[in-house]
């Protein structure tokens, strides 16, 4: 594990595809070839990758290039909280109205345990990044996110 970890710093600082072709571990591999920009390389691995953290850092960081390549990595995400997070930079940049409404649902459906309000923030963070590109999809995620939240059950 240790040695992975070495490679992958030295293929992260190094920009070395090569140097990271030899790390074992999948999701450390997955990191440092997303570090180096070789997103198909990447995504390959991604059905060997557990980490859901590690797929969505690939989509955030290829949805900056290529937004519509990086929608085959949220496919891949089981989490719906990295889901989320995920499509909501892509959506961002493939400035595509679909891509926003799956941004939307995905961000209502997020559960997070012992985070009754983890879809409320979610669409609040979605709201928040289109609140300087786009005010009127910005003012409907916002007002999702407050429609969400009046519905979860505190007990006091």
């Amino acid at each position: 594990f240790f040695r992975d970890q070495a490679y992958r710093d030295v293929a992260i600082l190094t920009k070395r595809a090569d140097v990271a072709a030899r790390i074992g571990s999948p999701a450390l591999r997955v990191q440092a070839l997303t570090a180096v920009g070789d997103y198909q390389s990447a995504v390959a691995l991604a059905d060997k990758v557990e980490d859901t953290d590690v797929l969505r850092d690939l989509a955030l960081v290829w949805a900056q290039t290529d937004p519509q390549a990086a929608l085959a990595v949220v496919d891949k995400i089981e989490d719906s909280a990295d889901k989320a997070a995920a499509l909501t930079a892509i959506a961002l940049r493939a400035k595509d109205p679909a891509v926003f409404e799956r941004a939307m649902t995905v961000a209502k459906s997020v559960r997070v345990r012992g985070e009754p309000f983890a879809a409320a923030r979610a669409l609040s963070d979605l709201a928040a990044a289109y609140a300087a590109v786009d005010a009127a999809k910005a003012n409907q995620a916002f007002a999702l996110a407050v429609d969400v939240a009046k519905k979860v059950n505190v007990k006091h």
